[in-house]
């Protein structure tokens, strides 16, 4: 339980470093490491092929990494990225 918590510390501290310098690319590659595998893997169990669901994730970062500051007033982001990946794919 302490390993999950810590790690949630560590992501939401990656997207408040993103989220607040310009040139924040390294908590942006943490962030991306962290999220695309779990990612891939919902996209597939929809029923998408892993290039397909590959391509959403891509772009999905894509614009996060263009336009970061639909991003500043999000949450849940991981959850966010979830939905993203859903409409993309749909």
């Amino acid at each position: 339980m302490l390993i999950t918590k810590n790690k949630h510390i560590v992501i939401d501290n990656c997207w408040k470093e993103f989220l607040a310098n310009k040139d924040g690319y390294d908590a942006f590659s943490f962030i991306y490491n962290f999220y695309v595998n779990d990612l891939l893997s919902y996209g597939v169990s929809l029923g998408f092929d892993e290039d397909t669901c590959r391509d959403a994730v891509h772009d999905v970062f894509c614009k996060i990494l263009i336009d970061k500051k639909k991003f500043l007033n999000v949450n849940n982001k991981g959850m966010k990225l979830v939905t993203d990946i859903y409409s993309i794919n749909a």
